[in-house]
């Protein structure tokens, strides 16, 4: 028998490209190899009775509604790290495998802002046609706005538009008109405090140009706490402020927590609803009908269209212009003229409950969820050891094949069962697998140990 005293059976190099956190920041033929099948999907609402509730279940349940030319609008919910992402890009790659002839598109999340969102569409070339010339040209019109260093005022300048623009659905406080608000946001004090450093205004402009400073869950936006001034800056309002916005600060700032939680919550709807969008120069109206032009123009050229979006909380500001996309199907009437649209969104439970009204939940065709047991704030989904050790042989597997191997495997058809073993051809398989033991992946994936 060989001896392997200090042998390594991998490349230190391919750790770093294997192991990542988000599950779209590694390429496809790693990604392949190292996904960890889901078997047990939740249906919450389905056109038919779903018995297996695996991964490639629900793919096959695409491809039946793609074989009956009907509508898919499925929504993905479940709380950060239940691995929504990992679904929709499985899905996302084999559903593109299928059906190379249609425009299939995913849009990540992962380190996205509204910038970088655009500019996948931008890149994923479904308007690359002198027929979309228009559209094209607005989304990259919208890129350039957002990255400015203006960005900050722009928003502010938007927000207190918005005040005279935007009808709020709460009645507010006599203290906190909008008229008073409208006067508020002007003042520059006020204006210095919101752009402050890791203050509202900057984490906003931050989460648009970059991605950055909130978590996976989170929308940017005022918090209550940060509407309270200082003594020195209430001095300065006093000073150089009208009456009403000393009045307003007065208020906000002094023990009133009601009054700061509706007002942040006034914020932050003018914010959603038309601040971000105006300043992109770039509303939900265009972005319905940038995508109701691009269906009609693959509708003329045979093609579809399938949207495989991992959080729709990508499109803060615009998401409500997403959301008449895709409940927006092919038949009847004008709709004829569309193409047929399949997506799979990933949602939080809490955009799900705040965002999506009824009108609209009653046009998903498919509701899922990855959420874990009640009352367990994590996944289920690595909480049995053998499972554990399923994800980690995956892994190890995968980084002991060169990149090449991994290519080779994708290029072929990227089939489960051909997934290359690393123990196969090794020299100490036997005196390893005594020293070390090891690990069955399942024979839903491969064989390989």
């Amino acid at each position: 028998m060989p001896r392997c005293t200090r042998y390594q059976c991998w490349k230190t190099e391919r750790v770093g490209r294997v192991i990542a956190k988000a599950a779209l920041d590694i390429d496809r033929s790693t990604f392949l190899a190292t996904h960890m099948p889901m078997r047990e999907i939740v249906y919450e609402k389905s056109p038919l009775e779903i018995e297996n509730t695996s991964e490639k279940n629900l793919l096959a349940e695409l491809e039946r509604m793609t074989r009956e030319d009907q509508h898919v609008f499925t929504v993905v919910k479940g709380i950060p790290g239940t691995g929504k992402s990992h679904l929709i890009r499985w899905l996302f790659e084999r559903y593109k495998q299928q059906h190379p002839e249609d425009r299939v598109l995913l849009i990540e999340r992962a380190n996205a802002s509204l910038r970088r969102t655009i500019q996948q569409i931008i890149d994923s070339g479904v308007f690359q046609s002198p027929k979309l010339n228009e559209q094209l040209n607005q989304l990259k019109n919208a890129t350039s706005i957002l990255s400015s260093e203006g960005l900050a005022d722009t928003l502010l300048n938007n927000l207190q538009v918005a005040t005279s623009e935007v009808t709020w659905h709460e009645k507010l406080h006599r203290r906190i008109s909008s008229e008073r608000i409208s006067a508020f946001l002007l003042d520059q004090t006020v204006r210095e405090h919101f752009k402050r450093p890791d203050g509202p205004i900057e984490r906003v402009v931050k989460y648009l140009q970059e991605g950055r400073g909130l978590r996976s869950d989170e929308i940017p936006g005022f918090k209550p706490e940060e509407l309270v001034f200082d003594p020195q800056q209430k001095r300065k309002i006093s000073q150089e402020g009208y009456r009403n916005v000393q009045e307003v600060a007065d208020d906000i700032s002094r023990d009133n927590s009601k009054q700061r939680e509706q007002l942040a919550r006034y914020l932050n709807f003018l914010l959603t609803n038309y601040s971000i969008s105006r300043t992109a120069n770039l509303t939900s109206s265009d972005l319905r009908e940038m995508f109701n032009e691009l269906r009609r123009h693959l509708q003329q050229q045979g093609q579809n269209l399938a949207l495989f979006i991992e959080d729709i909380t990508a499109f803060t500001g615009i998401d409500a212009g997403l959301i008449d996309v895709l409940i927006t199907q092919h038949t009847g009437g004008a709709n004829r003229a569309f193409c047929r649209l399949t997506s799979v969104i990933g949602i939080t439970d809490a955009y799900f409950t705040d965002n999506l009204p009824d009108n609209v939940r009653e046009r998903i065709t498919h509701q899922l969820t990855l959420n874990a047991k009640a009352g367990i704030d994590e996944s289920d989904m690595l909480r049995e050891e053998s499972t554990i050790v399923e994800f980690v042989a995956r892994y190890l597997n995968a980084i002991r094949i060169d990149q090449e191997g991994l290519e080779r495997w994708e290029k072929s058809g990227a089939n489960e069962s051909s997934l290359p073993n690393a123990c196969m051809s090794c020299q100490f398989r036997e005196p390893c697998h005594n020293a070390f033991g090891y690990a069955n992946i399942s024979v839903e994936s491969s064989d390989a140990q």
